[in-house]
């Protein structure tokens, strides 16, 4: 097995294709990919799925959106030109204000929330933990629209696991 240690350099997308082929992320920013049961690309396709569930993002997917947001309590306009705060919330935000750590959380939470419904309607197929959270941080730094418009979609929904991985890096364009 290999071992990598994530870096500043490692954008979202990019994270999103180790976490869709089965990487974990630890607290501390240590990932290590899962045993690999086939090939050490098709790992993910071997674990236990859960599609039938109304899937929820895990800790580390919530640890993997946190690492690569970060937290500004200060309203600032980001690379986009759009007013945001907190953990990348860009609803509601007021120039010039700032909110409590309490509350940059709570709309975290509530983000991550109106994501999964989102995607939980769009994705048609069955993925695992490692995928959900992957796909799910994905469309949290890129938007549902973006999703819904994706051949990244397309093909997930086809059932193409071997390419998602393409797809996702399509988008690595920061």
């Amino acid at each position: 097995n290999s071992n990598f240690r994530l870096t500043s350099s490692l954008r979202p997308p990019s994270l999103a294709v180790f976490l869709f082929l089965g990487g974990s992320f630890f607290k501390g920013d240590l990932c290590r990919p899962i045993e690999a049961t086939k090939s050490p690309y098709m790992s993910w396709v071997c674990q236990t799925t859960y599609r039938h569930k109304v899937m929820k993002t895990s800790k580390a997917g919530l640890d993997l959106i946190k690492h690569f947001e970060g937290c500004e309590l200060k309203a600032y306009e980001c690379a986009g030109g759009v007013l945001t705060w907190g953990w990348g919330h860009t609803r509601n935000v007021i120039e010039n204000g700032e909110i409590s750590q309490e509350k940059a959380d709570e709309l975290l939470i509530q983000d991550i929330e109106e994501i999964e419904s989102q995607v939980d309607s769009l994705v048609t197929v069955e993925l695992n933990q490692h995928q959900w959270d992957a796909i799910l941080s994905w469309t949290f730094n890129l938007g549902c629209g973006n999703l819904r418009s994706s051949t990244l979609l397309k093909v997930l929904n086809e059932g193409k696991y071997d390419k998602v991985s393409e797809q996702i890096l399509r988008w690595d364009k920061a």
